[in-house]
């Protein structure tokens, strides 16, 4: 198994310290806007030479073949409460940069904007939007933001600029910033929605230092078994 032990979590978060742009610092009023010694390196995303060619294809063909479930779930949405079938958030992408990326929506309008794991979250909940969150269906609207090059199939999940885990990311292990962000990672196969901020910042990291085919393919499949049994739901 890829996922990570204490002692590699401790080595992990000891390099991050060491890794470039380790000094960036995190404007939490303007997410997309950092200090001179992280913008004055721009960054190329990491990983294996067929990782962006293989995203295309395989968004690109998710979205041709899926779009009837994406249309039937966004009438669902549509017709059993009011607003918008697809809700679009900010969150924060490769190099820190935000983008707007779409989901079915799964909550009700008056919900506050704050991950899922907030307390009080839960309470705004549709009951379409708990079938739509179980099944990961409300999250195919990414494929878009993966054909546009804004998101990776598999890489750390990108997430609110108020996300308590986006912090931590920026000041301790900025590595992670180095990849696109995907729809599935490693936290999302070894717990989910049940991992914590600085947890799951390890997890990317890992990610990020040791992106590959054969882990892509490894959370790939974990993804799938995830899915199916609604493993680290909340």
């Amino acid at each position: 198994m890829l996922g990570i032990s204490r002692q590699q979590a401790s080595g992990i978060e000891a390099a991050g310290a060491q890794l470039p742009y380790a000094n960036s610092m995190w404007n939490a009023s303007n997410p997309g806007q950092k200090q001179s010694g992280f913008a004055a390196a721009p960054l190329r995303p990491l990983g294996y030479v067929a990782k962006r060619p293989a995203d295309i294809l395989a968004s690109g063909a998710g979205l041709v073949f899926l779009a009837p479930l994406i249309l039937i779930a966004w009438l669902a949405v549509k017709l059993t409460s009011p607003g918008p079938g697809i809700f679009w958030s900010d969150r924060v992408g490769f190099a820190g940069r935000t983008f707007r990326m779409p989901k079915l929506r799964s909550m009700t309008v008056d919900a506050p904007h704050q991950p899922r794991e907030a307390s009080g979250a839960g309470a705004h909940i549709t009951a379409v939007g708990a079938f739509l969150r179980r099944t990961s269906i409300d999250e195919l609207p990414q494929l878009w933001s993966v054909l546009i090059g804004d998101m990776s199939l598999i890489g750390p999940r990108p997430l609110m600029p108020t996300d308590p885990a986006t912090y931590v990311r920026a000041h301790r292990f900025p590595g992670v910033l180095h990849v696109r962000p995907g729809i599935t990672g490693l936290s999302q196969v070894n717990g989910r929605n049940h991992v914590r901020a600085r947890r799951k910042a390890r997890y990317d990291l890992h990610y990020a230092r040791r992106c590959s085919a054969a882990l892509d393919i490894y959370i790939l499949r974990r993804t799938i078994r995830v899915v199916i049994l609604a493993e680290g739901l909340l």
